[in-house]
């Protein structure tokens, strides 16, 4: 049993499979199947780690912006065009 195939990339497929009891390796595990590549990905491997390095990267984003407004406080007395 395969879900809908999700578009990632240009036209590359994420494909769900449903593993089969009784099977070996990744034919008796639920999966992801990116079929361009061969690669299989467990539920919710990959998506974690997109939300973890997004996160950190807003957080870092707006810390060193915030920092900036202190150590430089001309920043905020420049009207933008």
């Amino acid at each position: 049993m395969m879900r809908d195939g999700l578009t990632i990339g240009l036209g590359d497929k994420l494909d769900w499979h449903k593993g089969k009891p009784g099977e070996k390796g990744w034919k008796g595990k639920d999966h992801w199947h990116w079929n361009e590549h061969d690669w299989h990905f467990k539920p919710g491997d990959m998506v974690a780690r997109v939300l973890t390095v997004i996160a950190v990267g807003v957080i870092t984003y707006w810390v060193l912006s915030e920092a900036s407004r202190i150590l430089f406080p001309l920043r905020n007395a420049v009207p933008l065009p």
